[in-house]
């Protein structure tokens, strides 16, 4: 199983205070916001805290509604484009985490047991599966777990989630 301290991951806390830094931008508090992303205001509360790590989904959400590329959601100042569909974006972000993954020389069971995950969970994240408890939806991984994985595979987590 996977330790999870959100609060010493980096990639949340920048998160949050760039969904903030948007957010206010477009002249939103966190209930109007939350509405218009179709997430809860105590979870746009806890984003921006940092302490609650979003979804991948949630990441292609945010991007989407604050019309602004995901590494600007991280602080970057990069010339890539918004995400057009979830779809898109998850595939990509499969395609880097088996390209990273290649390239470390590692097996899925390898790798998800260096996070300590179960190799058929790992597999689902990396092949963007349905998820278990909710068929309608694919598995999308949190960023407590993507910095793990990240961890494991010696890359920056970003790196999983935009060029």
């Amino acid at each position: 199983m996977i330790a999870r301290n959100v609060k010493e991951n980096q990639l949340v806390q920048n998160l949050g205070a760039n969904l903030r830094l948007h957010r206010v931008k477009l002249g939103l508090n966190q209930t109007d916001f939350g509405k218009l992303m179709g997430i809860g205001q105590n979870a746009i509360s806890r984003m921006e805290l940092g302490t609650y790590a979003p979804t991948l989904h949630q990441i292609y959400r945010l991007s989407k509604g604050l019309k602004v590329p995901v590494s600007a959601l991280f602080g970057f100042k990069l010339n890539d484009e918004i995400p057009k569909t979830f779809k898109a974006f998850r595939l990509r972000f499969s395609e880097r985490l088996r390209a990273a993954r290649e390239a470390r020389d590692l097996t899925q069971v390898e790798l998800s047991e260096l996070v300590q995950m179960k190799q058929p969970t790992y597999s689902k994240i990396e092949t963007g599966a349905k998820s278990p408890h909710n068929p309608d939806k694919i598995l999308s991984p949190d960023l407590e777990t993507i910095r793990h994985i990240a961890r494991a595979l010696k890359i920056e987590p970003t790196a999983l989630l935009f060029d």
